[in-house]
């Protein structure tokens, strides 16, 4: 059977039992606002990473989600909504890679609480994440994670911006940026959004006001200092130039000296860049990588045309002794058990 979803009414939620990771949006395609609207006044609780990457890009989003901890994973996600502007919040446990690109035309803001990492900057209180459309985000938390997310149409982020402040320019197209800024006003907008949360409600007002206090602090903090683009840096450029050649090679043999070629620096360079930015060594990465494609082959197969040790050995493995252990350690069932029970 599927891993198990779960739909809890919003009302019997408390803001002790759920995380405060909110998304406030306003749904430029009909079509899509459709399909969200069916999804409000509810939670809905996940035991796996496939659900949980599936329910976000049926909103919309180009995610995935790739469990690099070993264990279960859980995840928590919940919508208020109010003529057309969506209040989430979502919770998830366990050391993900994230990578994620907003729906078209869309901007997103984004305030992490937990241990986490934006494309190679560890993040601290006080930081806003801000993520236009077609700009990606890779995105790598320790254990639990909670967000707060303020995501609306770009257009219409720009006009509000530019009627409460004409002179700054709050974003680059296509960039995502990290903004660096005053804890306790953060710390302000967090509340406001678990209060509405509490209630139970959202209006008009109330959504109006959150973006304007978002927006007011964004503000400040470009009067301060500039955004510090996630895309600059050569660590960056480094680890990005790694996993693009370990994502085309995962499935055969990977050599270590082929990597730092590719990449064009020595080992020790290589690993601290990368664990820089990904929060994890190439090894850890590519053995990760490729437990989490065997993972999708096994909930997408057919018991009945599939082994575990064809998609063990399709996915880069060579030994399936070691798949199988790996493979438990990481999500806590064997390979086969993941095959029959999908």
């Amino acid at each position: 059977m599927p891993a198990k979803i779960e739909r809890i009414g919003l009302s019997i939620m408390t803001v002790d039992s759920l995380p405060s990771s909110f998304l406030v949006y306003r749904l430029m395609n009909p079509e899509m606002r459709c399909d969200l609207d069916n999804q409000i006044s509810h939670s809905v609780r996940f035991s796996g990473v496939e659900e949980f990457g599936e329910a976000a890009r049926a909103r919309g989003w180009d995610i995935e989600y790739r469990q690099i901890g070993k264990g279960t994973f859980s995840a928590e996600s919940a919508t208020l909504e109010n003529g057309g502007i969506y209040l989430t919040s979502s919770r998830y446990d366990n050391h993900l890679h994230i990578r994620c690109e907003p729906p078209e035309g869309l901007i997103g803001l984004c305030l992490p609480q937990g241990r986490a990492a934006a494309c190679g900057r560890a993040l601290a209180e006080g930081d806003l994440i801000v993520f236009p459309s077609l700009s990606e985000l890779e995105f790598v938390t320790r254990d639990e994670i909670r967000n707060e997310t303020v995501l609306l149409a770009e257009v219409e982020f720009r006009d509000a911006a530019r009627s409460l402040a004409p002179s700054v320019e709050l974003f680059s197209p296509r960039l995502a940026a990290i903004r660096h800024g005053d804890v306790k006003g953060l710390a302000a907008i967090q509340h406001e959004i678990d209060s509405v949360h509490r209630n139970g409600g959202l209006d008009s007002e109330t959504a109006s006001n959150l973006l304007a206090r978002t927006i007011l602090w964004m503000v400040d903090v470009s009067s301060a200092s500039d955004a510090e683009g996630l895309a600059n840096g050569r660590a960056t450029v480094i680890a990005r130039r790694a996993q693009t050649w370990i994502e085309e090679n995962y499935h055969d043999t990977i050599r270590l000296e082929d990597l730092c070629g590719f990449a064009g620096v020595g080992l020790r360079t290589l690993q601290r860049c990368f664990a820089s930015h990904f929060q994890i060594s190439p090894i850890d990465y590519i053995k990760a990588r490729r437990l989490n494609a065997a993972r999708r082959d096994l909930v997408a197969a057919n018991p009945s045309n599939h082994s575990v040790t064809s998609i063990a050995m399709d996915n880069g493995f060579s030994h399936l002794g070691r798949f199988s252990i790996g493979y438990r350690m990481q999500f806590c069932e064997s390979p086969r058990e993941t095959l029959l029970r999908m």
